[in-house]
């Protein structure tokens, strides 16, 4: 070996165990706190489907076509179910297609029978 690569080891050596410890540490961190952290993002879901979906503006758009996706995608209907968009303003104003429709139309309670959740 080259000497002046050996001094090198050491710290190289230190510094993969510290990330290991880090890595550890996350992982520790994730399955302690994993259902305080989801059942927020429920909450804040929930409230931001109430607040954004079906709005006219580049922020409530970009929300409402992420759902949208979501929806299309996993095959579900709202953040707990169909009757999530009973409180939107979306529906409540009645911008669903004249207020005839109680949920958006990438939902699949349209299609689909057996309807599950994000």
């Amino acid at each position: 070996m080259l000497p002046s690569l050996t001094g090198c080891f050491p710290q190289y050596f230190m510094f993969l165990f510290l990330m290991l410890i880090a890595e550890v540490a996350v992982a520790i961190v994730t399955l302690v706190y994993r259902e305080q952290f989801l059942v927020g993002l429920q909450t804040r879901l929930s409230h931001q489907l109430n607040e954004k979906y079906g709005r006219n503006s580049v922020d409530n758009q970009l929300f409402t076509e992420s759902v949208d996706l979501a929806q299309y995608k996993f095959n579900c209907c709202g953040i707990s179910g169909d009757s999530d968009y009973n409180a939107t303003k979306w529906r409540l104003d009645g911008q669903g297609s004249n207020g005839s429709r109680n949920v958006p139309l990438t939902c699949c309670t349209l299609a689909n029978l057996d309807v599950r959740t994000i």
